[in-house]
C-alpha cells in the first residue's frame, strides 16, 4: 500500500465523520471509566510515561533486550547520550492522544548545532535503540534528526537501522569495503554516515540502492557470509533482541506481518524496570 501511494506522490488519505458512537450502556461504561481512570494514572509506568515518554529504553536495556552494536551484545553498560536527560534538553512540549491520560507524546526542536532546526514528535523507544543503541550513537540530536527523516521520506525507521547496521557491521569485520560503499566508510557512532545512507536508501543511490533491498536481500547481493549477520524473520529486518524475552519474542515470531512486535508481542518483561 506504501508503495501505492508513493507511485501516487500521495502521502496520506483523512477521513472525518461527522456521527457519533453509541454505546450501549453509557452509565456502566462512565462508572468503570470513573474506577479504572485513578488506577491508570497512579501507575509507576504512567508516571514514567508521563515524565519521559515512550523513547526510554532502561527496561529492554536491564533484561538484555536491547541490540548493542548490531547485536553484538544485549546490554549496553552505560546508557549516557541516549537516555531520557539527555532529550530533555530538546523537549518543547507534550500532549496527548485523544482521550488519553498519559500525555507521553513531545515535540522536540533543535536549535543549534549541525542538526539545528529540525523539528518533530513521536521519537519513540524504537528511534533510540535502532539509532542509538544499534548504531553505537551517543548524540541525541542526530538520533531526533535520523528520526524525523526517515518520516519525512517515508522510510521503515526498523528496517533502515538494521540495514545500516549490518553494513557497519559487516564493514567492521572486513566483509564490505569503501568498493562497495562508494568510498564511505562505515564506522559506529558516525552520525553523519548515517544521514548520508538515509537519503541513499530512499532515493536508491549508490550503496543505498543495496541497502534499500533489506538485509536478507541486501545479504544474498554482497555475498561473503555477510548473511550470517543479517538479522531477520520472514523477511522483515528486526530492531529488538529477542534471545532473553521469550514471550515477546514468540509473540514477534508469530505475527502475521513479518517479524514485528506490533501483533501480540507482551511489554510485561520490560515493566518492572
Amino acid at each position: 500500500l506504501g508503495a501505492i501511494m508513493g507511485s501516487k506522490n500521495l502521502k496520506a488519505i483523512a477521513v472525518r465523520g461527522n456521527g457519533v458512537i453509541q454505546i450501549a450502556k453509557p452509565k456502566e461504561f462512565d462508572l468503570l471509566c470513573r474506577d479504572i481512570l485513578p488506577k491508570i494514572v497512579q501507575s509507576e509506568t504512567t508516571k514514567a510515561l508521563s515524565t519521559w515518554g515512550t523513547k526510554s529504553v532502561r527496561g529492554k536495556n536491564a533484561v538484555c533486550a536491547i541490540a548493542f552494536r548490531h547485536f553484538q551484545d544485549g546490554h549496553m553498560e552505560s546508557l549516557k547520550g541516549i537516555d531520557e536527560q539527555a532529550f530533555a534538553t530538546y523537549e518543547q512540549k507534550r500532549f496527548s492522544c485523544v482521550g488519553c491520560p498519559i500525555s507521553c507524546r513531545q515535540i522536540f526542536r533543535i536549535d543549534t548545532g549541525p542538526y539545528a532546526g529540525a523539528e518533530g514528535e513521536a521519537i519513540e523507544g524504537n528511534s533510540v535503540q535502532d539509532f542509538g543503541a544499534k548504531l553505537d550513537i551517543r548524540y541525541a540530536p542526530a538520533i531526533i534528526k535520523a528520526h524525523l527523516l526517515c518520516n519525512d521520506l517515508g522510510l521503515d525507521i526498523d528496517t533502515v537501522a538494521e540495514s545500516v547496521g549490518w553494513a557497519f557491521e559487516c564493514y567492521e569485520k572486513g566483509l564490505l569495503t569503501e568498493g562497495d560503499t562508494g568510498g564511505v566508510r562505515l564506522k559506529w557512532g558516525d552520525h553523519q554516515t548515517l544521514m548520508k545512507l538515509i537519503n541513499q536508501i530512499a532515493y536508491r543511490r549508490g550503496f543505498g540502492d543495496i541497502l534499500a533491498e533489506g538485509v536478507r536481500r541486501a545479504s544474498g547481493i554482497i555475498g561473503r557470509g555477510s548473511d550470517e549477520l543479517a538479522v531477520s524473520m520472514k523477511g522483515q529486518d528486526l530492531y529488538e533482541d529477542m534471545r532473553l524475552p521469550k514471550g515477546y519474542a514468540l509473540g514477534a515470531a508469530l505475527s502475521t506481518r513479518g517479524g514485528g512486535h506490533c501483533s501480540g508481542s507482551p511489554m510485561v518483561e520490560f515493566s518492572s524496570h
